[in-house]
C-alpha cells in the first residue's frame, strides 16, 4: 500500500506532537525520545468523505492516529451486509489487525473529511517490543478498547434501541448529522426503517403529506 504523504502543503500536516503524547492518557504519557521513534514511523493521510483506508481482506494491517475528521470501523459479511462497530474520533487510535498476511477483517472509511497518521503494523510491533515506554502506551490503547467493548455490551443489554441512539446522538453531536443513516443503525443494532420510526417518534422526523393531499386543520 502506498501512503502517498502529504508532501502538498507539508505545513498544514505536521505532526501534532503535545496532542499525539496526551492521546494515551495521563498513566502512560511516553517520553520524548519514543514519541519521537513513534512521529519517525508515522505517515499522514488526507481521506475525503466515503474514502476506503483498509478493506476487508487485505492482508496489510495498520495502525493509526486519528488527527481530524470521522473515520468509521465496520464488518461486512458474504452478502455485502455492513456492520459498523464504533467511529473514531480526533485523539483516538486504531489497529486492523496484528499478524501481517493475515487477511483484514475489517475496514476502516471516513465518514468525514479526515486526516490520519498511520503505519504499518509490523513497524510499529518492533518499536513497542523494543521500547518499554510504548509497550505501556499500546497498553492504553488497548485498555480503552477493551472500555469501550464493555461499555458497548452493557448498553445492548440494558438500553433499548431509542435509548441508545439517544446517547449515540448525544456522544456525537457534532458528527451526528454528517453520517448516513444506515451506518447509525448498524452501529446501534437496528435496521434501517427502525431508526426511522425511533427518529419519528422523538419528533426528528417530520411527516409531510404527499403532494395533493389535503392539510391537517388546526383545531379550533
Amino acid at each position: 500500500m502506498s501512503f502517498h504523504p502529504l508532501s502538498e502543503h507539508p505545513g498544514l500536516f505536521q505532526l501534532p506532537r503535545e496532542r499525539l503524547g496526551k492521546s494515551f492518557g495521563p498513566s502512560y504519557p511516553p517520553p520524548p525520545a519514543t514519541l519521537d521513534a513513534l512521529g519517525a514511523l508515522l505517515v499522514p493521510r488526507r481521506l475525503k468523505r466515503g474514502q476506503t483506508l483498509i478493506a476487508n481482506g487485505q492482508s496489510e494491517h495498520l495502525v493509526g492516529w486519528l488527527d481530524q475528521g470521522l473515520v468509521r470501523l465496520y464488518y461486512q459479511d458474504d452478502k455485502g451486509q455492513e456492520y459498523t462497530k464504533l467511529f473514531f474520533r480526533p485523539g483516538m487510535w486504531f489497529l486492523t489487525g496484528f499478524e501481517q498476511g493475515q487477511p483484514s477483517s475489517v475496514s476502516l472509511q471516513a465518514s468525514s473529511d479526515a486526516v490520519v497518521w498511520v503505519t504499518r503494523m509490523d513497524a510499529y510491533r518492533r518499536l513497542f517490543e523494543s521500547d518499554l515506554h510504548m509497550a505501556l502506551a499500546h497498553t492504553a490503547i488497548l485498555s480503552r478498547h477493551i472500555a469501550f467493548k464493555h461499555w458497548r455490551e452493557v448498553a445492548f443489554l440494558t438500553l433499548s434501541g431509542t435509548e441508545r441512539y439517544q446517547r449515540f446522538i448525544t456522544q456525537h453531536s457534532d458528527w451526528a448529522d454528517q453520517i448516513p443513516l444506515s451506518h447509525i443503525a448498524s452501529h446501534i443494532g437496528v435496521t434501517p426503517t427502525q431508526l426511522s420510526r425511533i427518529r419519528r417518534k422523538l419528533g426528528l422526523i417530520v411527516h409531510r403529506a404527499a403532494p395533493g393531499a389535503p392539510q391537517a386543520q388546526p383545531s379550533p
